[in-house]
């Protein structure tokens, strides 16, 4: 049984069984796999492969975006802590 691309369960069995959704409303479900898969590994539903590493999720387009502007912001700000020094300087306030 796969849940959230994770392995949670291993059933043997001639069919593929039908399992109702977790209490949180996840899909779950079943798989041909070998006996190299164990509870944990994760399930690759593109290739159809398993893996004791999980992969780390792509950032959404959101987490992207916001990463992007945050960075922005952050130049903007040293520019201007920048031209507040410089300007400092020039007026001899600061050495």
């Amino acid at each position: 049984m796969i849940v959230n691309s994770r392995v949670v369960d291993i059933v043997v069995s001639e069919t593929l069984p039908n399992y109702p959704k977790t209490p949180d409303g996840k899909q779950v479900i079943a798989v041909k796999c070998g006996e190299e898969v164990k509870i944990g590994m994760y399930y690759n539903a593109v290739d159809n492969t398993f893996s004791i590493e999980f992969p780390e999720p792509e950032p959404t387009m959101n987490e992207k975006i916001y990463e992007a502007v945050s960075k922005s912001q952050d130049e903007i700000r040293q520019e201007g802590a920048d031209m507040v020094m410089e300007e400092l300087v020039k007026r001899g306030l600061i050495v």
